[in-house]
């Protein structure tokens, strides 16, 4: 089985996640051609420009529900995309195990960024 990094983005609502985020892109982090699945599971007032991150192979869906949070969901996902790498900005409010409950066999967690 291929492994696959997810990189995961955690902190209180408007704490900088997006920002971050958004930064890291338009430095050129994850800028390698590999398609990339970001997760998004709260919405705040920073937002993503999708035609951008679409020229960088970046693909956003929008986790709307804890139940959604499965392995099944996340791993279609990643097909659907043909994701390479996962990046998951993860809701402040949510339990952390909850996620690790969910991963999928095959990711593998390499950094965790707290805000």
């Amino acid at each position: 089985m291929k492994e696959t990094p997810l990189y995961l983005f955690v902190g209180f609502l408007e704490g900088g996640k997006t920002k971050f985020i958004n930064d890291t892109i338009a430095e050129g982090q994850f800028d390698d051609g590999a398609k990339t699945l970001l997760l998004l599971c709260e919405e705040g007032i920073e937002e993503f420009d999708e035609e951008f991150l679409a020229e960088k192979n970046i693909f956003i869906e929008t986790i709307e529900d804890k139940s959604e949070l499965n392995p099944v969901n996340l791993q279609s996902l990643q097909e659907k995309h043909k994701a390479e790498r996962i990046l998951c900005e993860y809701n402040g409010m949510w339990l952390i195990t909850d996620l690790f409950a969910a991963v999928p066999r095959g990711w593998l967690i390499p950094q965790i960024m707290m805000f």
